[in-house]
């Protein structure tokens, strides 16, 4: 009896599925033995580097991700009193700290970041056509994720000695190329 864009679970999903703009995947981390999924790679904490295979669009892609401690979920810091009066501040553990970024191997000027606190989500940009959005898919097994094409956002550069509350003008793309119409 729901309503709205998450009502029957993915109508949008399922708009993208039939028009090829979604695919499902299975990330996969590297290792030097062999690969395992991420649950199985982050269950004794998140290591500082990670490299993850997945295949999208028919490309098999290895991201090299290191974490990134500029983009912490949640950052900040836990403030309490105990019964005495006494403060605790108490930081965010590196166990706790499961965002990266990093780049594409094969794909120069490429970038990933993304978060695998709880499956792996996040942007990855190819190139300047080729850019995914990247979450867990959560009506299915384990492991198993959703990749679509993202939008780049474009800002329109700025002067020297322009004001910075002038905003900036922004630029929406579709990172698909055009399609020819009739």
């Amino acid at each position: 009896s729901g309503s709205g864009p998450r009502a029957g679970d993915g109508g949008w999903r399922q708009r993208r599925a039939e028009s090829g703009r979604l695919w499902h995947v299975t990330p996969r981390v590297l290792r030097d033995d062999g690969t395992l999924g991420l649950a199985e790679a982050t269950q004794g904490g998140f290591p500082a580097r990670l490299r993850v295979l997945l295949e999208l669009e028919g490309t098999r892609l290895v991201l090299e991700l290191e974490q990134n401690w500029e983009l912490v979920p949640g950052a900040g810091a836990l403030l309490y009193y105990l019964p005495n009066g006494t403060r605790v501040t108490q930081g965010a553990s590196e166990q706790e700290h499961c965002c990266y970024r990093g780049t594409v191997r094969g794909f120069p000027g490429s970038w990933a970041s993304l978060c695998a606190c709880d499956g792996l989500s996040g942007h990855l940009r190819l190139s300047e056509t080729r850019s995914y959005r990247l979450e867990p898919d959560a009506g299915s097994p384990p492991g198993r994720h959703v990749a679509y094409r993202s939008r780049e956002v474009r800002l329109a550069p700025r002067a020297c000695g322009q004001d910075p509350s002038d905003p900036p003008k922004e630029e929406t793309e579709e990172t698909e190329p055009p399609r020819l119409q009739r």
